[in-house]
């Protein structure tokens, strides 16, 4: 029986043998010596003994065995030969009692190349097992990019906290987000249930969506994507059924995440294209759901109220703004106090259920509630107040308030007489990295030795006054707008008068009215219906800023009316595109990150910052400091902190 079963597994190789040649590809496996010839290495470290997924066994060590095996691991020497009667051999000891001995593998680049075991190996292919026992030693990876640098850090990372190999994503912070979503970290060792309910929800998802192999980067990024959409207990209690109906319900962002260009990025009203825009008069748009004539019909879902919280009090000027434009033209609906997935979903039913035509959620955490509306509701336009989504269903919205902070800092700097200067941020989260390092960088820029002192507003049992008033800071950037209910005037950037006594010296400004104003009248407009963005495929991001008049900074008469001046000059030549805190040289605590000859960092790059300016005295802190109604949001929309304190490969 082995032999014809060896007979059988050389026609598979031989049959990939032939169909690679004739590709143009090495009909071979991979020799991983060849590899780092060409590629070169930073070192290795041995990892410890796992069970590795063979999918992602792709080669050998050494060119010495690599001939006798085709790129599928199917042998293609003799049937006679010395080497396929071994072979025959281990089959036979697998059917009898398994294979139990360890092989030798080296990990690189998330591929495992066999040193010793090749036969072994080939023979768990070919039984289709889908692991093997083996012992690991990683090779750290020259990187070409920070990109897959900070990639590869989060991959080993997650590989070190789960001990899973075949979960692989494209894009930085997905490990993070993988591990939000059971409630973990890439820190410390998952706890059992945990480990096993990824295990289970992956493996669920990976047996129902068939488009792909499961150990694959691509599986991984849809999976990623199910998640945010459905969450993880429909995969852990759902029937395969349903979870196949949901990944028919959702193929297209399921898609949209496997590509390399998944968002359109429209940064300022008017950027689509007039050739491209389709047009739709204002019957078609009020009309296309009903033939009875009524008016534009607006939603606003707020997790919280305006009463009880500064940025639904922002929003809330928003869609008073709305109704003052419009008035009789439209009707305005506002669910508040809509602080989880329950209370979300019932006002989502509610304002499809009275008309809604647009529907604008101000929280980030709505977005899996959000989705599951869009993909069932596709004739409804559904915004979310949030940055780094990719989603075709869901558009969002968010401001580029980097923009007023690069102007405060320099302003800062020109008003302190010390070279201390404070800052309060509330959470780690996507864009308030950007937010932190424009603010440092423009004081920087006016005062070279100017020092940022970097205090949490979210953090357990820490008071950031407190700590701020302690130290020499006479300039402090506060919480960014004041709310009825705030009983302090600490808000926008504020000068210390005394010991326990300060004054108001400017205000960074999100005009939200007008961006509400702009989105809605891009629908009406037809705009909103651009075909160069409808046809592209992509995500549709919103990321207005000064340009578009949404972001501005208020000066008070306590600001000198020469510095005013300066402010006003850099406000114009960013409006004009002329400048930007993140152009040119930037350095890091950690380091270099861009040199004098570069040009801007992109979108992605601002809005997924994970470092601090070299002029800033804190850190980014773990999730675990964080105050208990603040963890679920940090967790869900937080930025891991740049990890190479030095320049060396500790952590891989």
């Amino acid at each position: 029986m082995s032999v014809e079963e060896y007979a059988k597994a050389k026609r598979m190789g031989m049959k990939a043998f032939r169909e690679a040649a004739a590709r143009g590809e090495s009909p071979y496996v991979s020799i991983l010596d060849e590899i780092l010839k060409q590629e070169g290495q930073s070192g290795e470290t041995r990892i410890g003994t796992y069970e590795i997924p063979l999918s992602l066994v792709v080669g050998t060590r050494t060119r010495s065995r690599a001939e006798s095996f085709a790129c599928n691991f199917m042998p293609i020497l003799s049937e006679r030969s010395e080497f396929a009667l071994k072979w025959q051999q281990l089959y036979e000891s697998q059917l009898e009692e398994g294979i139990r001995d360890r092989i030798r593998v080296y990990e690189y680049k998330n591929r495992f190349y066999v040193q010793e075991g090749n036969k072994r190996t080939s023979v768990m292919k070919f039984v289709e097992s889908p692991g093997i026992l083996a012992d690991v030693t990683r090779i750290l990876p020259r990187f070409e990019s920070e990109k897959q640098e900070s990639l590869y850090r989060e991959y080993a990372d997650f590989n070190r906290v789960t001990g899973l190999f075949h979960i692989l994503f494209t894009k930085p912070g997905s490990y993070g987000r993988l591990a939000a979503y059971f409630r973990e970290g890439l820190k410390d060792p998952w706890k059992t249930e945990d480990l096993e309910d990824l295990r289970s929800a992956y493996h669920r998802f990976a047996d129902c969506y068939t488009a792909q192999k499961p150990e694959t980067e691509a599986m991984g990024d849809a999976f990623l994507t199910y998640l945010g959409i459905f969450g993880r207990e429909t995969l852990l209690l759902g029937q395969l059924d349903q979870i196949r109906s949901n990944i028919d319900k959702a193929k297209d962002e399921l898609e949209l995440s496997q590509k390399d260009h998944k968002v359109a990025l429209i940064e300022a009203p008017g950027q689509e294209k007039e050739a491209h825009r389709e047009k739709k008069s204002l019957f078609e748009i009020l009309f296309a759901r009903g033939s009875e004539e009524r008016r534009i019909n607006i939603a606003f879902i707020n997790d919280k109220t305006p009463e009880t919280s500064r940025w639904t009090y922002a929003h809330s000027l928003g869609w008073t703004a709305l109704n003052d434009k419009y008035g009789d033209e439209a009707e305005i609906q506002v669910y508040n106090g809509c602080d989880g997935s329950e209370k979300t979903e019932a006002a989502l039913r509610q304002a499809v259920k009275t008309g809604a035509d647009i529907v604008f959620t101000t929280a980030g955490q709505m977005q899996p509630q959000v989705l599951s509306a869009a993909l069932e509701h596709p004739e409804i336009k559904f915004l979310n107040c949030s940055v780094n989504t990719s989603y075709k269903s869901m558009r969002t919205y968010y401001a580029r308030m980097y923009e007023a902070k690069y102007i405060l800092g320099m302003m800062a700097a020109a008003m302190s007489e010390h070279n201390e200067i404070g800052y309060v941020a509330d959470y780690p989260v996507y864009g308030a990295l950007a937010n932190i390092n424009a603010f440092a960088i423009g004081a920087q820029m006016i005062n070279p030795r100017a020092r940022i002192s970097l205090k949490w507003s979210r953090l357990k049992d820490q008071n950031w006054q407190e700590e701020l008033f302690s130290e020499e800071a006479d300039i402090i950037s506060g919480p960014e707008i004041k709310a009825p209910m705030d009983k302090s005037d600490l808000f926008g950037l504020i000068r210390r008068t005394g010991r326990d006594t300060y004054e108001n010296l400017a205000l960074p400004v999100v005009d939200w009215g007008r961006y509400y104003e702009l989105l809605v009248a891009s629908v009406l407009e037809g705009s909103f219906y651009s075909r160069e963005l409808t046809e592209s495929g992509q995500a549709v991001n919103y990321f207005y800023g000064m340009s578009a008049g949404v972001v501005d900074v208020l000066c008070s008469k306590r600001i000198p009316y020469a510095t005013e001046k300066l402010m006003k000059l850099i406000k114009s030549e960013i409006i004009h595109g002329d400048i930007t805190p993140f152009y040119g040289e930037i350095r890091t605590r950690t380091g270099m990150l861009k040199d004098a000859g570069s040009g801007p960092l992109n979108y992605f790059d601002v809005v997924n910052m994970n470092w601090l300016n070299e002029n800033i005295d804190g850190r980014i802190p773990p999730i675990s400091e964080f105050s208990e109604d603040a963890m679920d949001f940090v967790r869900a929309f937080g930025v891991a902190a740049e990890q190479k304190e030095d320049p060396g490969k500790e952590g891989l």
